[in-house]
């Protein structure tokens, strides 16, 4: 067990830290030029690697690490340096101490926008690491990458064997807790789980996911590996440092008057990469299918169902209309038409008044031998039956009909049932139908 007080929380993987670390956390030591920022094509590139300390200490010194101060100073220099066009956190680190952590993860995701920054995670991005790398516009991963580590720990020793007596202050009873007892356990859990809700939070925010995501996709204290933390939504893409840099390009800021597209969102395949970085022109159907069946098949599910929902609300309005211009007798051509799933109301109207003058010609010899026996009634001259004055041209078209059929012989002898040629007329005055008189000659 590492001799490190209780007041020293960590974030980091414990199985990556060296076995010789011990109480080299307190220890300020010899200051170490570890501010080493490189650039590629304009991009600056800050290293982000080893054991994480708030400042430069004997831990650097020893086994090599990243302090937090050398890296704000350099990601400020590199956002205000107008010949820094983006920039790339290059991080390998199983995490570190916490302190001064969430201020520059605070710092890298306030400067979002501003310049595009993409972390690169080619070894570990753990606990710390994480935080910081989450910060980023983009984290790209090499496939061999363990991402996550999402917790705090702390190394408290069992007992204290000391050659000194120590006194505590009288109303400072918790100043010195014992970790095997309740109270002790208790405190100090407590102080871990603020810290802990804090990184949490931070890596919501900075993924843009929910906390319980967070908690229940994010490995809960485990590092996952680079597909397993993409496909968790931990991580944007698996890729090499030139898929990074490349995406470092297709998020600079475009010129006023440029609208950026789908097409230049994403870039192109660089020659030689061994990533999953893909050229937007090769996403295809079967390319999706292949590669990421649970994607196709999520897609074919909701087109499935959007595509159900439209076309049975189509089929809903075509049977409603053919329902409405259905007429009493004809009753076998609107299951016809319903059955077809193609018969629209106007085809069906057509249908119908084709249908009752065919039944009003092969019934003339029965009707003129029903009205030989019945009184002559002449049939009106006028070509407007609306003006033969029996007819109220403000009645219901319902009482206009009857008394049209009633009246007019002619109208009996293309129509042999009165209900059917009211309905004719309401389906006529409704504008379903439309009467066409004969040409002159």
């Amino acid at each position: 067990m590492w001799d490190i007080p209780s007041s020293t929380i960590l974030a980091i993987m414990p199985e990556c830290l060296p076995v010789e670390a011990p109480s080299a956390f307190q220890k300020q030591g010899a200051v170490l030029a570890d501010d080493i920022m490189s650039t590629h094509d304009k991009v600056a590139v800050i290293e982000v690697g080893g054991i994480i300390t708030p400042y430069q200490n004997i831990l650097s010194m020893l086994f090599g690490g990243t302090n937090i101060a050398s890296i704000e100073e350099q990601f400020v220099e590199a956002l205000n340096d107008p010949e820094i066009s983006g920039i790339m956190l290059r991080v390998d680190s199983p995490g570190g101490l916490i302190t001064g952590v969430e201020e520059l993860a605070s710092t890298i995701a306030a400067a979002r926008g501003k310049k595009p920054i993409v972390a690169y995670a080619y070894g570990n991005a753990a606990s710390a690491a994480y935080w910081i790398a989450s910060a980023a516009d983009k984290i790209v991963a090499g496939p061999t990458t363990m991402l996550g580590s999402i917790g705090v720990a702390v190394a408290v020793p069992k007992t204290r064997e000391s050659g000194w007596v120590e006194f505590v202050s009288s109303n400072a009873p918790n100043k010195r807790l014992d970790p095997e007892s309740e109270q002790g356990r208790n405190s100090i859990q407590s102080r871990l789980d603020a810290m802990e809700a804090e990184f949490i939070g931070a890596v919501a925010a900075n993924r843009d996911v929910s906390q319980d995501k967070v908690l229940s996709e994010f490995g809960a204290g485990d590092v996952l590996p680079a597909r397993e933390a993409v496909r968790a939504g931990m991580a944007d893409l698996v890729g090499g440092m030139k898929d990074a840099l490349s995406l470092i390009t297709t998020l600079q800021p475009k010129p006023k008057g440029v609208v950026m597209t789908k097409q230049t969102e994403t870039p192109e395949t660089p020659s030689g990469n061994s990533g999953d970085m893909v050229a937007k022109s090769t996403i295809t159907a079967d390319y999706i299918t292949k590669n990421h069946p649970e994607i196709a098949t999520a897609l074919t599910k909701d087109s499935f169902n959007e595509g159900y929902k439209a076309g049975s609300e189509t089929e809903r309005e075509r049977i409603l209309g053919l329902e409405e211009v259905s007429m009493p007798g004809h009753e076998d051509l609107l299951e016809t038409a319903k059955k077809d799933g193609k018969t629209k109301a106007s085809d069906l109207a057509v249908k119908i008044v084709a249908a009752e003058k065919q039944r009003g010609s092969n019934a003339l010899k029965t009707i003129a031998e029903e009205t030989a026996a019945e009184p002559v009634v002449t049939p009106s001259t006028s070509n407007d039956i609306l003006s033969a004055p029996q007819i109220d041209a403000n009645a219901p078209i319902e009482e206009r009909a009857e008394a049209e059929w009633n009246g007019n012989a002619d109208i009996r002898t293309e129509f042999s049932d009165k209900d059917a040629y009211i309905a004719y007329r309401k389906a006529e005055d409704q504008g379903r139908v439309k009467r066409y008189a004969p040409k002159a000659k």
